[in-house]
């Protein structure tokens, strides 16, 4: 049976932790500054981007570099399964 790498390990933790991290600041002082959301999608962004990409965190600035599967991850990570997911609310809740 394969084994997970540490980077495998860590990257749910990692995820996990900038959510709860987003929220506690979002919390603490998203309405003394209501533009910190914009800040927050940013972060957001670039958090699952780094989860998502099959490489190491230490060179995600390198993954920008393979045009294909970046642009395959961001397409389905940010415009496909977005879209599947309204679409499936849409059909649930409406019918």
């Amino acid at each position: 049976m394969a084994r997970l790498s540490t980077k495998d390990k860590e990257k749910p933790f990692i995820l996990i932790g900038a959510v709860i991290l987003g929220i506690i600041i979002q919390r603490i002082i998203g309405r003394e500054i209501p533009q910190l959301i914009y800040l927050t999608e940013i972060g957001v962004f670039f958090v699952i981007f780094a989860v998502m990409l099959p490489v190491e965190i230490k060179d995600v600035g390198k993954a920008f570099k393979k045009i294909k599967p970046t642009a395959i991850v961001l397409f389905v990570n940010f415009i496909f399964i977005p879209a599947f997911a309204w679409t499936m609310g849409w059909l649930i809740l409406c019918f």
